[in-house]
């Protein structure tokens, strides 16, 4: 990996999406992906997980599900929900652009590499401990969900005691 000095950074736009249980009583609680860790965050990290579109979101349900037998369009309608969240201002590393993974000693072809090989999160953990101990607020990514495209970016998130706000709350049903 190159220095950070080498690295790309971007300003976090304020603006994203989570989905999430409509049973959970802090859907925007960063100590879960601290207790098990995450693509970007290794356990002990608090990081909340966003995405940047609808699109992105869709994604993410595919991957939550991929490995459950249940096709997705049998889950009932309030089956999850899609929440806007706001976030405070900040700058997040840059995996998303062909310049910003280059920087990381990431292939252009994120999330696989050039022989098509997944990525894994032993691969991409190390490089967001370094940006939150850098003092970044997350990390902004190519999402590797199955089958979503290199425009769709999520956001490994530090909270680092900031909190976010949630609201607007759609059920699954309306951006099945």
């Amino acid at each position: 990996m190159t220095a950070l000095v080498d690295w790309l950074t971007v300003p976090l736009d304020p603006n994203w999406l989570r989905v999430v249980d409509p049973q959970w009583v802090q859907p925007l609680d960063p100590m879960y992906a601290a207790r098990t860790g995450g693509r970007w965050n290794p356990p002990g990290i608090p990081t909340l997980y966003l995405c940047d579109s609808v699109d992105t979101a869709r994604a993410q349900v595919r991957r939550l599900f991929a490995d459950r037998f249940v096709d997705i369009e049998d889950l009932a309608d309030t089956a999850l929900a899609l929440v806007s969240v706001t976030i405070p201002a900040g700058n997040a590393l840059d995996a998303f652009t062909d310049a910003g993974l280059a920087a990381l000693d990431l292939p252009s072809t994120y999330p696989q590499t050039t022989s098509g090989a997944s990525i894994t999160h032993q691969q991409c953990q190390p490089i967001g401990r370094s940006a939150f101990n850098a003092g970044l607020d997350g990390v902004c990514a190519r999402s590797a969900a199955p089958g979503a495209r290199p425009s769709n970016n999520e956001l490994a998130w530090f909270p680092r005691g900031r909190t976010a706000t949630a609201t607007n709350a759609q059920p699954f049903g309306e951006w099945r």
